[in-house]
């Protein structure tokens, strides 16, 4: 395993300033959800309920190929939309910022900060990363497709392929992870929280 992430790290050259710029997007818009989680926390809550409230009575081998399948799916279709100009990946993390800083609203004024933060660190440390550079791989793709229209020595083909190897030698593997740890740990270590 470590040999295949390394190989993604060296062969993909991993778009560091763009991975950075991703989380900036995210820190700023996770600060805007937080803002106005008080108007918006229970209507989002609510529709969250009803598209996931059965989600997690799932056996936990389902729930997590459910939690990995979601994350991939949303993750990896972000980076392939990024030959659009690099612009929807950057509204993935926008919304996922925005969505997240709501729903920590809500659960810091109910349950407080430490079990914000217990529901999120465990698994948010590989997830959130493993985000943050599949949006960034995504900007990357659209600055590639932008520097073709300005007729730049820069090949499409190689920086999508470049994408992908990245993809699945970095991201997939963190977001496996993740959703093992979201479904089996997370859920442990909020009962010590509570």
């Amino acid at each position: 395993m470590g040999k295949l992430f390394h190989y993604g790290l060296t062969s993909g050259k991993i778009p560091w300033k763009l991975s950075f710029l991703s989380l900036l997007i995210l820190l700023a818009s996770f600060t805007i959800g937080y803002v106005l989680g008080g108007q918006l926390s229970e209507p989002l809550i609510e529709i969250l309920r009803k598209l996931y409230g059965e989600t997690f009575n799932l056996p936990l081998p389902l729930l997590t190929i459910l939690i990995f399948a979601n994350n991939f799916a949303k993750s990896f279709v972000a980076m392939l939309l990024g030959i659009i100009l690099g612009i929807p990946p950057l509204l993935f993390i926008f919304a996922n910022g925005l969505i997240l800083g709501i729903i920590g609203y809500a659960i810091v004024r109910d349950y407080g900060i430490w079990f914000f933060l217990a529901g999120i660190l465990p698994h948010g440390v590989l997830e959130i990363p493993a985000v943050i550079l599949s949006v960034a791989l995504g900007v990357k793709l659209g600055l590639a497709v932008l520097g073709k229209f300005k007729h730049r020595e820069v090949s499409v083909k190689e920086t999508l392929l470049s994408c992908i190897r990245s993809y699945l030698f970095v991201v997939l593997p963190l977001l496996a992870i993740a959703a093992f740890v979201e479904s089996h740990i997370t859920p442990l270590i909020l009962r010590l929280a509570s």
